[in-house]
């Protein structure tokens, strides 16, 4: 989710893909909390393939283009940075969600446990996990390329690997998820340099794309039917073919159609961040409040919708009040 000093439009399309594919994914799950009737066989299909890749989408993106930013600038100036980027909306979001599940969980007169907000500052909770990784990843980096960029990214990515081998043994739950990605962070730090000058109109990119997106369709179906869940390397070789799947889907989509694409990229923190919020809220109120019954799929399209254009709406009022601070930290003029 980080954004580029020049945008680039294939790179914007992928996100606007990553993130449907992140709303879908959480939609996803919901239904099953619902009780829903999605048959067993394909629930399981579905969420192994949508969480096979589309949060490393957004590790791999976010190392493409803190390159530029170490290169630029001091480690002390990309921290306070990316704290106002990531830790801003993380603190937020996480207290708004936090008080709003507890609220609808708790018994009337039952107080608010205050353990539950102050765990936010130590223990991401839900998927605000990824934005707390993501500033720790990027803090490590900047700190290790304090002196020279380069050996800082060769030294990240040592520790990345290291990590990556240690999934597992780790008490910490986020110290495991942060092992578990920072594999993709480091790819982004390696291929910003030719990724980014990749011709996407020319014959030979068409088939590569054509040939990635085939690759990680047959790994991603090896992974269904063999049950492979649990093995970390097939998970990892998995995930980098889902991001160059994903990238060959942006790069191929016409350019005059992906209008739609191009705002949900664009705008893919502000939607991650109240997507759950937006979309349980409206499912809850549906089926509880009003007692709406609806076949699954219309649940999940529901869900979706909500995910996607109540943060895009929320974002529209903030920008029309010139209220820029339910997402970011303005800076100081």
């Amino acid at each position: 989710m980080n954004t580029p000093d020049r945008r680039i439009d294939w790179v914007d399309r992928a996100k606007g893909l990553a993130i449907l594919f992140i709303v879908i994914g959480h939609v996803w799950h919901k239904l099953q909390k619902m009780h829903l009737d999605v048959p067993s066989q394909l629930y399981h299909a579905v969420d192994a393939f949508l969480y096979s890749f589309h949060v490393p989408v957004f590790f791999f993106i976010s190392g493409m283009f803190f390159c530029k930013a170490l290169e630029k600038r001091s480690a002390s100036v990309i921290i306070k940075n990316r704290a106002r980027l990531l830790l801003y909306p993380y603190v937020i979001w996480s207290l708004l969600q936090t008080a709003v599940e507890t609220a609808a969980l708790s018994n009337p007169g039952q107080s608010v446990v205050f353990h539950e907000f102050l765990r936010i500052l130590y223990w991401p909770r839900a998927h605000f996990w990824f934005l707390y990784d993501l500033f720790v990843m990027m803090a490590l980096c900047a700190v290790l390329s304090q002196w020279s960029p380069k050996r800082g990214v060769k030294l990240f990515t040592g520790v990345a690997v290291i990590l990556f081998f240690a999934y597992g043994s780790l008490d910490i739950v986020w110290l495991n998820d942060l092992g578990r990605n920072m594999i993709y962070f480091a790819g982004g730090l390696w291929s910003f340099s030719w990724l980014t000058r990749v011709p996407t109109e020319t014959p030979a990119t068409r088939r590569i794309s054509t040939l990635c997106i085939l690759l990680f369709l047959g790994l991603a179906a090896g992974l269904i039917r063999a049950d492979l869940n649990n093995v970390l390397v097939y998970r990892a070789v998995l995930a980098f073919a889902g991001i160059a799947a994903t990238f060959s889907v942006a790069m191929l989509w016409p350019s005059n159609r992906s209008a739609v694409l191009m705002v949900l990229g664009q705008r893919s923190l502000e939607i991650y961040v109240a997507h759950v919020l937006a979309a349980f809220g409206l499912m809850d109120v549906l089926s509880h409040v009003f007692g709406l019954v609806m076949p699954w799929p219309l649940w999940l399209l529901a869900g979706t919708l909500a995910g996607v254009l109540l943060p895009l709406f929320l974002y529209r009022i903030g920008e029309k009040l010139r209220f820029p601070w339910f997402f970011r930290l303005p800076e100081r003029p």
